[in-house]
C-alpha cells in the first residue's frame, strides 16, 4: 500500500512540477520549433536530376526470327560508365569547378532497355550536372558510334556485294553461256537420236536384203541342183555309150560339170546357212544394240531437256532470293539505331531533400523533450537546495 502510495505521489509530483515548468516548456519547444522550420527553410533545396540513355540496337538472328538487341550486353555498358566514363567525367569537372561531392549513379529500369544517370544537387548546382551528364552521355554515344560505323560498313559492303551478284545473275550474256551450254548438250542428244534412227532403219534396210538374199540363195540353189541332177542323169547315159574316144571326153567333161555344181552348190548352201545366218545374227544383235541406244539418248534428250528448263526456274529462284537477300540486308542496315539521349539532366518536380516536414516535427519533440528534461533538473537542483546550498561547505566539514 505504501509503494501504490509512493508510486501515486511521484505521478502527480511529475505532473505539478510540469505545470510549474509549463512556460519553460512552451517556450523552450516553441524555440526548438521555430529553428527547425528555419533550418527547413534556409537549408538549400537538393533536387534529383536524370538523364535518360536510349542504348543503340541492331537487328539479330535470335532462333528462327529476328529481333531488335542492344548494341552490347546492359551490364557491359553500367560497367563501361561506373568504371570508365562517370570517373573521368568527374575527376575533369572536379579540376574545373572544384566540386568534390558531384556524384553520378547508373540505373536500370526494370525490363527496360534504357540506361538512367542520377545525381542529387542544389539548383545553383544544375549547370555543372547539366554538362557532366552529357559528357557522359557523348562518351557512350561516341563509344557506341564505333561500332555502329563497324556495323553499317559490314552491311553496306554485303549490300553492295549482293547488288554486283544480281548484276550478274541478271545479266543476258552471263545467262547465254549457261544456257547454250545446256541447249548445245540438249540439240547434241536429239542429232544422237536421229542418228540412231538413221542407223536402225539402215539396219531394218539390211535385214530386209538378207530375207531377198534367202530367197535368191534358194533359187540359185534349186537351179544348181536340178542342173546337177540333169548332169548325173547325162554321166549314167555317158557311161553306157562311152566306147570311143569322144564319149569319154563327153563324160569327162560332165564329171567336171558335176563337180563344178557339187562345189558351187556347196558354197551356195554355206552361204545360205551360215554366212547369211550369222549375218542376220549380226544384224539383229546390232538392232537390239541400236534400240539400248536409243532409249539411252532418249533418256539424254530427256535428261537435258529438263536441266534447261531447270535451269530458267533455278535462275529465276537465285534472282528472287538474291533480291530478297539484299532487301534484308538493306531492312537491316535501316533498322540500326544509334545510342541517344532522351532526356539529360530533367530535375525531380519536387526537392529530395531536406523534408521539411520531418526536420521541424523533429524539432518540436526535440524541443518539447528537452525543455521537459531541463524542467526536471531544474526542480532536481531546488530541491536539493539550490546551488548555493550545493556547492557551499557543511558545518560538520
Amino acid at each position: 500500500m505504501q509503494e501504490m502510495h509512493d508510486d501515486e505521489i511521484d505521478l502527480i509530483d511529475i505532473l505539478r512540477v510540469l505545470w510549474q515548468r509549463k512556460t519553460m516548456i512552451i517556450l523552450g519547444s516553441l524555440l526548438f520549433f521555430i529553428g527547425g522550420v528555419a533550418f527547413a527553410l534556409l537549408t538549400p533545396k537538393v533536387y534529383e536530376y536524370s538523364s535518360t540513355i536510349e542504348v543503340g540496337k541492331i537487328l539479330t538472328n535470335v532462333g528462327q526470327g529476328e529481333e531488335l538487341k542492344p548494341l552490347q550486353d546492359m551490364q557491359t555498358i553500367i560497367a563501361k560508365l561506373e568504371e570508365g566514363y562517370i570517373p573521368q567525367v568527374l575527376h575533369v569537372s572536379f579540376r574545373e569547378t572544384q566540386v568534390a561531392d558531384l556524384a553520378v549513379k547508373v540505373k536500370v529500369p526494370k525490363d527496360s532497355q534504357l540506361l538512367l544517370l542520377k545525381s542529387k544537387s542544389d539548383q545553383k548546382d544544375a549547370s555543372k550536372i547539366t554538362s557532366a551528364h552529357k559528357n557522359i552521355i557523348d562518351l557512350l554515344i561516341a563509344d557506341h558510334g564505333k561500332i555502329l560505323d563497324i556495323t553499317r560498313q559490314r552491311y553496306t559492303a554485303l549490300v553492295e556485294n549482293g547488288r554486283l551478284e544480281l548484276q550478274r545473275l541478271e545479266d543476258p550474256k552471263v545467262f547465254a553461256v549457261r544456257e547454250n551450254a545446256l541447249k548445245s548438250q540438249w540439240e547434241q542428244a536429239q542429232r544422237a537420236v536421229e542418228d540412231n534412227k538413221d542407223t536402225l532403219a539402215l539396219l531394218k534396210a539390211r535385214a530386209a536384203r538378207i530375207g531377198e538374199t534367202k530367197k535368191l540363195l534358194q533359187e540359185q540353189i534349186q537351179e544348181v541342183k536340178g542342173m546337177l541332177a540333169t548332169a548325173q542323169k547325162n554321166r549314167e547315159s555317158a557311161i553306157g555309150e562311152a566306147t570311143d574316144e569322144a564319149r569319154a571326153m563327153t563324160l569327162l567333161m560332165i564329171n567336171n560339170q558335176i563337180e563344178d555344181n557339187r562345189t558351187r552348190l556347196s558354197r551356195l548352201e554355206e552361204r545360205l546357212y551360215i554366212d547369211l545366218e550369222n549375218e542376220k545374227l549380226a544384224i539383229e544383235k546390232e538392232m537390239a544394240d541400236n534400240l539400248r541406244e536409243a532409249d539411252r539418248r532418249k533418256s539424254m534428250v530427256n535428261e537435258s531437256k529438263g536441266q534447261l528448263d531447270k535451269l530458267y526456274v533455278d535462275h529465276a529462284r537465285e534472282i528472287d532470293m538474291q533480291k530478297h537477300k539484299i532487301s534484308e540486308l538493306e531492312s537491316r542496315l535501316n533498322t540500326i539505331r544509334p545510342t541517344h539521349a532522351m532526356a539529360v539532366a530533367i530535375p525531380s518536380l519536387k526537392p529530395v531533400a531536406p523534408r521539411s516536414v520531418m526536420i521541424v516535427a523533429l524539432a518540436g519533440v526535440l524541443g518539447l523533450f528537452g525543455s521537459m528534461l531541463l524542467a526536471f533538473l531544474l526542480e532536481a537542483i531546488k530541491r536539493a537546495g539550490g546551488l548555493s546550498r550545493v556547492n557551499k561547505p557543511s558545518a560538520a566539514e
